[in-house]
Formats: structure tokens, C-alpha cells, sequence
């Protein structure tokens, strides 16, 4: 029968119809199929050019006389991809193919879900080698793919067919071997052919065995190198001469000599690290060499050259470590701005042990009477005389760092015993609520304890008015002190306001 007289009996076909074979599969999953099998009919054969469909009566017309076979998207994707290992399909043939055959959504068949670089339970079924491009790679058995099954296989070639087979993948494979690959099987095979003038008797299986235990696997392809290349990358490290540096700014600085030797990108200089050097490892974005060694080790090595850095000093004198990594440095308790941008470590500071004694004995002394001592309150005279080019903060927050850290705790400028914190806002509540009135000036002049710029003044005007009534513009009363006769209040208003209005004792909502 043609397309056309069919189309007649049923209704118009879909495109699919006159482009895929699986159209025309003896399944029941879309009408046009159900209709011909619940007449008692199979097709038999099919001819897309022409046109033209064979049909052949298996039974009795009947619901049940042929019975399909339903499949999961899951199950079609293993069968397809066994159909096809080794040839490659677009995304949009295989939505076009699985649709057609088993009448499945176009959205719900996701090939990208089944990639060997993912990490899910599904099966392992295709390769990604371009935008919305796949290589089929089969399916071996319950939830492993051909691709991930090679890995436990031994390796069963001679010693002589082993080192024939590194030197091609070394000097053909440039860009990797995928060993899950037919075409890249046959690739081999032909450059063996021409380069030993003999067959390669090895199967595909095989050779993955030999290859994937020596070879540096990434983004699911086998490279495999030189005994050359491994030392010259081993030399590069050591022309850092630095325990840890940054791998990116490695990487960056030998980039061209690494394409050269094959090493593409960073992460693909990690995978072939990890493989030749056990004894280096990398986290964080930083390679260490010696493990015991930080970027904090390095940046203070550096203060120990001379007193004062600027940041764009230290990135220079260092250049294979993290700017975050220096600056999160110098933000530390250890390191202390003496101006814009010009750091120097606590140690560089003049700080002699029987001055912070004196310092200690006096926090520890105001503690006995008071819940905290304010950072502005010590005497750092001494200090600061002998360090006359680092700013009062800098000497101040050294000497807390140095003999309180310790002991004590430090918000802002209130110093507390260690694990007890309180803020200056906490302070000046309280203050507020041991008396009965406060004025703005009294406010500014108990704050200035800890502000002596007077900086935060909206802190003051905040404690006051959480914990006070402002009555005037320069006054606060304490809550206690305040009282306000509601009924008098409303007894005044009604003398004056003949209408109608709402009493103030019957507003208890201020919410909108």
C-alpha cells in the first residue's frame, strides 16, 4: 500500500512517517500503528524512497492479537546506543529516531543525562564530542557502560606489542586515545599497519587494558607520555623553587612548553601531576611540594626581608601566589596597615614584653570593677615612641594581638574577658538605664570614651532611643519617668472637639 492511500484510511501522517523506518515498527505506541495492529496486520517491510508498506495478516482482527513490547526511555536508550556503538548521531536524530520508534516525548529524551562524565546512576551510553553531538559507546551489562567496564580488564599483550603500542599513542594520539572509541580502535590499528608493516592482533578491550593503568585519563580520553616529558615537567616545578605556588600562575608562566609537551589546560595538568608526582598534591588551586609549607609561610618569609610591603610589592616579589591569598594575608591579625596600602608584620614591631606586662596587669585590674575596658583607655606612649612610623590603631591593634588576644576578647574598642563580647551599642544601653535623664552632650562625652573622633555619634542617638523618651531635642528621660493621663488627655480633647473623634484610650493598634 502507498503512504498516500494510508493517509487516506487513517489521517494525515506526521513527518516522521516518511523519513524514519522506526515509523513503522509494529508497536503500539502512537494511533496509526495501533490501528493496523488492531486489524490483524504486521508490516513487513517498508520503503521510505518509494513510498510503499507491506503488510501481512498474522491473525484474527483483535486487541490481543499482536503483542507489543513496551519499553522505558532508559531500556530504548541501552538499545539504541548497542545499535550504534561507535558512530556518532546528533541530539536531534536521536529525539527524532526514539520518537518515531517508540513514540516517546521529544523533551523527555535527554542524552545528556547518559554521558560517561557524569556521576549519576544512569548507564553510561554516550560520549559528548561537540555541542550537541554524541559518540555511542554500548552498554555491557547492569549499571556499567563499555567505557567503564575496560577499566578492570588485564592487559594480555607481549612486552614488544606494549611498547609499540605506547610509541603510536604517544606520537599519533596527540590529543588522547578514547578507549571506549571504535574509530579510534581502527585508527590504531592502521598506524601500527604502517608503522611495523603487520596487523595489530589486539582487540579493543585489550588495548584499553594496557593503556588506561599508564596513562593520565582525562575528560575520558588516555594520554600517555614520554619518560622525557614527565622530567621536563618536573623541572619546571623546580625552576619555581617554591613549595607551593598557585597552579594557574604556573600553568600561565609555562604554558606554551606545556602544549608543546601535550598538557592543554589546567585541569589536565593536575590529572597528569597526580599521575607521575604522588608527592605533590594539589588543593585549593595551590600545588605543594612540600606539604608542611603554606602561602602564609611565604608571605611571611618575605617580611622577614625587610619591614614594610605594599600589596603590588608582595604580588611581585611573588607572583605565583593567589592575590586573594595575599590579601586575606595581610587582613590577618598578624599584619598591620601603617598607611594606604604599606603592611608590616607584628614581628617588625618594637614591642618589648615588660610594657604589654604593665598593659595586662591594668586590663586585668579594670576588669575587677567594670564588665570591659575600652582599647582607647591603655597606655601606649611607650609604644608608639618606639615605633614612630606605624599609625596609633596599627600599635594598638598589635599590642592587643600580641599580649591580650590570648585572654581577652576585643569588639570594636571594648575589651572583655575572653568568650564574654559586648559591643559599644550594649554599653551605652546600659549606661542609659542607670540614669534618669541624659542629654546629647552628656551622650557624646560618655561615647567619646570610645569614639574620640566622635565617628559614631548615630550609635549614641540608637541606645538612647532603644532604652529612653527623647523629650526635647537635646533631652532623653528614662521610661520610669514618664507617665501620661489618657483619660485626662481625652477629657481636654472633648472640650474642644465637639464632633465625633477617637478617643486615645481606645488605640491600641498603631499597625497599618
Amino acid at each position: 500500500m502507498s503512504f498516500s492511500h494510508i493517509s487516506d484510511l487513517v489521517g494525515r501522517f506526521p513527518s516522521l512517517a516518511y523519513r524514519h523506518h522506526a515509523f513503522w515498527s509494529n508497536t503500539r505506541i502512537h494511533p496509526i500503528s495501533v490501528t493496523w495492529i488492531e486489524a490483524g496486520y504486521k508490516v513487513i517491510e517498508c520503503n521510505l524512497q518509494s513510498q510503499l508498506v507491506s503488510f501481512e495478516k498474522f491473525g484474527e482482527a483483535s486487541g490481543n492479537a499482536y503483542e507489543t513490547r513496551h519499553v522505558t526511555i532508559k531500556e530504548a536508550m541501552i538499545e539504541y546506543s548497542n545499535t550504534y556503538v561507535g558512530e556518532f548521531k546528533s541530539r536531534k536524530e536521536i529525539c527524532s529516531e526514539l520518537t518515531a520508534k517508540y513514540g516517546f516525548p521529544t523533551q523527555s529524551i535527554l542524552p545528556a543525562d547518559y554521558e560517561v562524565s557524569l556521576s549519576n546512576r544512569l548507564p553510561k551510553l554516550f560520549r559528548r564530542i561537540a555541542h550537541g553531538l554524541y559518540e555511542y559507546l554500548g552498554y555491557g551489562g547492569e549499571n556499567k557502560s563499555v567505557y567503564s567496564g575496560l577499566k578492570t580488564l588485564y592487559c594480555v599483550l607481549d612486552e614488544t606489542d606494549q611498547k609499540r603500542v605506547k610509541h603510536i599513542m604517544v606520537s599519533k594520539f596527540k590529543y588522547g586515545y578514547r578507549t571506549a572509541s571504535r574509530i579510534d580502535f581502527e585508527r590504531l590499528k592502521n598506524f601500527y599497519y604502517d608503522e611495523y608493516g603487520e596487523d595489530l592482533k589486539s582487540e579493543a578491550d585489550e588495548i584499553a587494558a594496557l593503556v588506561n593503568p599508564v596513562a593520565v585519563i582525562f575528560d575520558g580520553r588516555a594520554y600517555i607520555y614520554y619518560e622525557d616529558t614527565v622530567g621536563a615537567v618536573w623541572s619546571f616545578l623546580e625552576q619555581v623553587n617554591l613549595p607551593c605556588f598557585c597552579i594557574d600562575a604556573f600553568f600561565k608562566k609555562y604554558s606554551i612548553k606545556l602544549y608543546t609537551l601535550g598538557i592543554f589546560s589546567v585541569d589536565m595538568l593536575k590529572a597528569f601531576i597526580e599521575k607521575y608526582f604522588t608527592h605533590v598534591y594539589c588543593k585549593r588551586g595551590y600545588l605543594y611540594l612540600q606539604p608542611c609549607t603554606s602561602p602564609q609561610d611565604l608571605i611571611r618569609e618575605v617580611f622577614n626581608e625587610r619591614e614594610t610591603w605594599t600589596f603590588n610589592e608582595l604580588f611581585d616579589r611573588l607572583p605565583y601566589l593567589k592575590q586573594d591569598s595575599i590579601r586575606a594575608t595581610l587582613n590577618g591579625p598578624d599584619y598591620h596597615r601603617i598607611e594606604t596600602g604599606v603592611y608590616t608584620h607584628v614581628d617588625n614591631m618594637d614591642l618589648p614584653n615588660d610594657e604589654g606586662k604593665k598593659i595586662v596587669a591594668f586590663v586585668r585590674e579594670r576588669l575587677q570593677h567594670k564588665d570591659y575596658v575600652s582599647a582607647n583607655e591603655l597606655n601606649l606612649s611607650r609604644f608608639k615612641a618606639l615605633n614612630p612610623h606605624c599609625p596609633f590603631l596599627a600599635v594598638r591593634d598589635a599590642v592587643f594581638n600580641k599580649f591580650l588576644s590570648s585572654s581577652f576578647s576585643k569588639s570594636g574598642q571594648v575589651i572583655t574577658p575572653i568568650g564574654k563580647k559586648l559591643r559599644v551599642l550594649d554599653i551605652l544601653e546600659q549606661y542609659c538605664r542607670e540614669v534618669e535623664t541624659v542629654s546629647f552632650e552628656e551622650l557624646n562625652s560618655f561615647g567619646s570614651t570610645f569614639d574620640p573622633k566622635g565617628r559614631f555619634q548615630t550609635t549614641y542617638l540608637t541606645a538612647a532611643n532603644n532604652v529612653m523618651v527623647r523629650v526635647s531635642a537635646d533631652l532623653f528621660v528614662n521610661e520610669y519617668l514618664v507617665s501620661f493621663d489618657v483619660n485626662g488627655t481625652d477629657n481636654a480633647i472633648s472640650f474642644y472637639c465637639h464632633d465625633y473623634f477617637i478617643p486615645l484610650k481606645k488605640v491600641t493598634d498603631f499597625s497599618l
